[in-house]
């Protein structure tokens, strides 16, 4: 996708309805979701971690975002916060955004995202102990790798 502005130095906000529902659905594991939520009339969001570059064991997030009724930028939000693991990134100020604008639940959205983190044990060879750290500025969602 190109239409893209920065929500913070580390996270991709993308506001095209169009372009964002046919990045959607040309993405297999972001197909699945669209197909699930499109047709929902309440708003939602949902998290997805999918491991980038399986080499050097590189993690991205993505979050679709639906809204209840569209709004004059449209009915859908993407995000893009690529690598994010064992990194600060702005996920405090975005969740915190996300569950104003559509009512979700904030440890709900962060237990989701920890719950795929712990997947991806299961998907790969990976030795790691994943952990969470909140603290007032940043949200870290870290692997301990042994």
């Amino acid at each position: 996708m190109k239409a893209h502005r920065m929500f913070s130095d580390n996270v991709q906000q993308y506001l095209d309805d169009i372009e964002i529902l046919d990045f959607v659905v040309q993405q297999e594991g972001l197909k699945e979701i669209y197909n699930e939520i499109k047709d929902k009339t309440l708003a939602c969001v949902v998290p997805l971690v999918f491991v980038s570059d399986p080499v050097n064991f590189i993690v991205d997030l993505n979050i679709i975002v639906k809204h209840e009724t569209p709004s004059e930028f449209g009915q859908y939000e993407y995000y893009l916060i690529p690598n994010f693991i064992n990194k600060k990134t702005n996920l405090i100020s975005l969740i915190n955004s996300l569950t104003i604008s559509t009512n979700a639940d904030y440890k709900t959205i962060l237990n989701s995202i920890g719950e795929q983190i712990k997947e991806l044990h299961f998907q790969t060879s990976y030795d790691y102990k994943p952990y969470l750290k909140v603290d007032q500025e940043f949200i870290i969602f870290g692997l301990d790798i042994s």
